[in-house]
């Protein structure tokens, strides 16, 4: 006969292995980028074992990933609550504190990341950028320098380094912070990109576009590319490489990439704007930017009154057929720029 506290040993053990389970799985989904089901695998796991610090972690990660930038972050302090340890935690708070403009609170993180590992070498850039970004040039060199010290191999910190020079119009040490960059990582399109700036601000416009041709060639939806590469066109006086309907496609990929930005949304962004929509259709009109009021509720009224609902069981009318030419066309366009020809 098994005792009470046997009992309650193997319950914990087929906790574990089901926990470990579905952890392996969320962690499969992640990978798949299927956040969805991987922030459902991980809550599981966490119903299973409500002290699984790694399962609030990646399920943070995961909320990071869909912008989800409030429970994110209270998955991060969890972790830290449970692990007070864990650098990593500490590093994508910050980083999540940084995304959102909260520069203290995110310099706070990325302090206590570094204090836990000394050798944290994206906490150093991180914090860098985050010092740069606020004025402190000479704190922001310090973890730039630092950064590369412990991944020499990384171009990211040479880059935001080369940057910073040239604000501070140090161009030789510029140019030589970006021309590592490419070294160490030849297929880096910002690295070519950030060149490319530094190239044209200097009026080499000749290596500017050569610089720009690889970094869209590395990443064609690099939409701050195509733009510096029409300016650079336009103050040279250099003519483009290609047919004139290739400078086309050009300048509306530019535009395609800039409504796709635009509909990459926040959840919480996303709440705000389905209520004010509701507010809006509840109210009857809207404000412009400059205060002007359009009434919409005619519109609205006529939308209600006009609408027609037909449940399953009903037989549709009949429709007089007409006969017209049809046109089919296929395009690689979204659907608010197929609007725009309606």
């Amino acid at each position: 006969m098994k005792t009470p506290d046997k009992i309650s040993h193997f319950q914990g053990q087929a906790s574990n292995s089901r926990a470990t389970e579905h952890y392996s799985r969320a962690m499969s989904y992640k990978q798949d980028h299927s956040f969805h089901e991987a922030i459902a695998e991980f809550s599981f796991v966490i119903t299973l074992d409500p002290n699984y610090a790694e399962a609030y972690f990646q399920r943070g990660s995961c909320f990071s990933g869909q912008n989800d930038t409030s429970r994110a972050i209270a998955d991060y302090t969890k972790v830290i609550e449970l692990d007070p340890s864990h650098s990593r935690a500490f590093h994508d708070r910050g980083f999540t504190h940084a995304g959102e403009g909260r520069s203290v609170l995110a310099l706070a993180d990325y302090s206590s990341a570094i204090r836990i590992d000394s050798s944290f070498a994206r906490a150093y850039l991180h914090r860098g950028m985050v010092h740069c970004g606020i004025g402190n040039q000479e704190l922001a060199m310090e973890d730039y320098g630092k950064a590369i010290e412990l991944d020499p191999a990384d171009p990211s910190a040479l880059i935001n380094r080369g940057i910073l020079f040239a604000k501070m119009r140090q161009f030789d040490l510029a140019h030589a912070d970006l021309n590592r960059a490419i070294e160490v990582a030849p297929e880096s399109a910002p690295a070519f990109y950030n060149r490319s700036v530094l190239n044209a601000s200097q009026g080499i416009y000749d290596l500017a576009i050569a610089d720009l041709d690889v970094a869209i060639s590395l990443d064609p939806s690099c939409a701050d590319a195509y733009t510096l590469r029409s300016l650079v066109y336009q103050e040279s006086g250099l003519k483009p490489k290609g047919s004139a309907m290739e400078y086309y496609l050009f300048e509306h990929r530019i535009k395609e990439i800039d409504i796709r930005s635009q509909l990459q949304i926040s959840r919480d962004k996303a709440i705000d704007l389905g209520n004010e929509t509701i507010s809006i259709l509840d109210n009857g009109f809207y404000l412009t930017e400059t205060g002007g009021r359009v009434d919409i509720s005619p519109k609205i009224h006529r939308a209600v009154i006009e609408t027609v609902s037909y449940p399953p069981d009903v037989v549709l009318p009949e429709t007089t057929a007409r006969r017209g030419n049809t046109i089919v066309e296929i395009r690689n366009e979204t659907t608010l720029r197929a609007v725009e020809y309606l």
